[in-house]
């Protein structure tokens, strides 16, 4: 067993502390500090809302590329936008989100209009600078993944892991930038609920866009919003996506999920303890960036499959006939289709569960370079 003294000099060492601390700081900048809940039910204690951010940060453990899915639903990047979307603009009689297009009446609308970006910037747990700070943890902590690469010093499976969580990060942040954090409290505009069932013609979509997908996953299912008093915790500002945003946002979510998958694949030849370790990484990485290609793969097939014309070819080809029926047997028979989907899911969720459990346990080994850090008076001008 390897161990801090491999080091032939301290001051060119690094701890096991030192390893874990680094990617803790990260993990929690992409899970918790990065993810921007929505605004939580009235007279919520802090005993809940804390409870809410924590739901959240497991989700962006075991699966990450949910929270994308959740912020490539706002397109916006407009504060009030944001602002309505998670439920921050409330009637002043009954506390009801304001998020129906019934809703937007003219009176309202010019209320949403005029509160200043200020009022809702100043709500938010978070500005340019602490925002910006966690991008710079972020950032840093990938300059020093890549030094480490280019001086050929070993890398760890929890660092590997680390890096895909960044590498997501960086586009979370992007996405997110001009979303309030950690809104707690809503605000009161406009009349009572009796008087906001006034039909509007003002275009609902000018105000809010987004992108919706796996509604029942992350919170599109909202069946009552007249009478409710909080939107879901990760609801974007509507429930049916466009044609459009259906044929696209699969595509965009697939490929971020198979790159952070195929992150832990680098990891492929590293330095286990054990050799069961080893094949329980290898196995479980390649699912992991595996499964959502052929989650979009099955997705895919049924849109073409519903576009193009089979009907003479399955005239003419008796074979592609019985291959039809029994694809059709398969795909449109919602229970089966229910049951692959889960068990893929549910493996999805074990191979997670499995990485996360070896990176920690492959620290108990670690190959004696591995405590060897960063070399950085190379880069420094000689005389």
């Amino acid at each position: 067993m390897a161990s801090d003294s491999s080091c032939n000099d301290i001051n060119d060492c690094r701890k096991i502390f030192d390893i874990t601390w680094g990617c803790a700081v990260t993990i929690f900048a992409c899970t918790w500090v990065s993810v921007h809940p929505n605004v939580p039910p009235p007279d919520s204690g802090r005993i809940f809302i804390a409870l809410r951010r924590c739901f959240l940060m497991v989700i962006a453990v075991i699966a990450p590329e949910i929270m994308i899915i959740f912020a490539l639903q706002y397109r916006l990047s407009i504060t009030h936008g944001f602002f309505i979307s998670m439920g921050g603009f409330v009637t002043r009689q009954g506390h009801h989100p304001i998020t129906l297009p019934s809703q937007l009446t003219e009176e309202i609308l010019l209320d949403i209009k005029a509160t200043k970006v200020q009022d809702i910037e100043d709500k938010s747990k978070g500005d340019a600078v602490s925002k910006g700070l966690a991008l710079l943890q972020t950032s840093w902590f990938l300059v020093q993944i890549l030094t480490r690469a280019i001086q050929h010093l070993p890398i760890t499976e929890l660092e590997i892991a680390t890096v895909a969580f960044a590498i997501l990060n960086l586009l979370m942040y992007g996405l997110w930038w001009f979303k309030p954090l950690d809104v707690q409290r809503p605000i009161m505009i406009g009349l009572g609920p009796e008087d906001i069932s006034i039909s509007s013609t003002i275009s609902w979509r000018q105000l809010l866009l987004s992108f919706h997908f796996l509604d029942l996953l992350v919170g599109d299912y909202y069946p009552n919003r007249e009478e409710s008093v909080s939107v879901p915790i990760i609801w974007a500002g509507s429930d049916k996506p466009t044609e459009a945003e259906a044929k696209t946002v699969p595509s965009v979510v697939t490929f971020v999920a198979c790159i952070f998958g195929a992150i832990h694949c680098f990891a492929w030849n590293f330095s286990f303890p054990t050799s069961i370790e080893q094949m329980m990484w290898r196995i479980s990485a390649a699912f992991v960036a595996l499964f959502p290609f052929v989650y979009f793969l099955g997705w895919a097939t049924h849109y073409i499959w519903e576009d193009l014309d089979w009907q003479s070819l399955l005239k003419r080809f008796r074979l592609l006939r019985y291959i039809s029926s029994f694809l059709k047997g398969i795909f449109y028979n919602d229970i089966v289709v229910l049951i692959i989907v889960s068990f893929g899911v549910l493996l999805y969720v074990v191979c997670r569960l499995i990485l996360l459990t070896i990176i920690f346990t492959t620290l108990r080994s670690l190959p004696s370079d591995a405590y060897r850090d960063i070399d950085w008076t190379r880069y420094l001008p000689h005389m």
